[in-house]
């Protein structure tokens, strides 16, 4: 009788002690996944400062600032231009000369991201209809091409991302390689790899191979 007490007792521990880790799991689960949700954010944060602060290095020193550099600020003062221009000649109007430049090269576009609740005006070029990004933007294009090309690198991302974007350079995606650490975790180890597979030219010239 004895021994069926203490069966029972321990088979109600073990009972209890699996129903508590059945509990705890979730919300361990929930923790680990917020906390590498706020590392990744934190990562990007970084990732995105340090590329505004790269262009800005390599462009800024230009004379004339390429349309792959425009500030928010500046984008929207040309953006705002633009539909002036537009409206203007909706109206029958002539635009000042100033003005009518701007509005040969450049129309408005209504587009929406995944993360946009409403369609977004974006500046885009007569013509070709490719658009123009801020540098801000601009980033999180880069960001978007880099992942659905499994971390590929600038001619990849270049060819995909060109023919709907004019000002997505080789250049600008080379500052933005730079700050990927999964890209220079994968360099590092590819360096590695090469290195072990590099020919022993000792070891070969040792055993009479070459």
């Amino acid at each position: 009788m004895q021994n069926l007490l203490s069966l029972l007792q321990l088979y109600n521990d073990d009972g209890l002690q699996m129903i508590h880790e059945r509990l705890r799991d979730p919300i361990s689960d929930t923790l680990s996944q917020l906390q590498s949700a706020i590392r990744q954010e934190k990562t990007a944060r970084e990732w995105h400062d340090k590329y505004l602060v790269d262009m800005g290095k390599v462009f800024g020193r230009k004379q004339s600032q390429p349309r792959n550099m425009l500030s928010r600020h500046k984008y929207e003062a040309l953006l705002d231009r633009v539909k002036v221009v537009e409206r203007i000649r909706r109206e029958g109007g002539q635009a000042p000369a100033h003005l009518a430049v701007i509005g040969e090269k450049y129309r408005i576009v209504k587009t929406k991201n995944a993360n946009d609740e409403f369609a977004k005006d974006f500046l885009a070029e007569k013509g070709t209809g490719r658009m123009l990004l801020n540098v801000d933007d601009l980033f999180e294009v880069l960001h978007k091409y880099h992942l659905l090309t499994g971390h590929g690198r600038s001619i990849a991302m270049y060819n995909a991302a060109k023919k709907k974007y004019a000002n997505i350079t080789v250049e600008c995606i080379l500052i933005f390689l730079v700050g990927c650490l999964e890209c220079k975790k994968w360099n590092k180890n590819e360096r590695k790899l090469a290195t072990l597979l590099r020919p022993n030219q000792h070891k070969e010239r040792h055993l009479g191979l070459i």
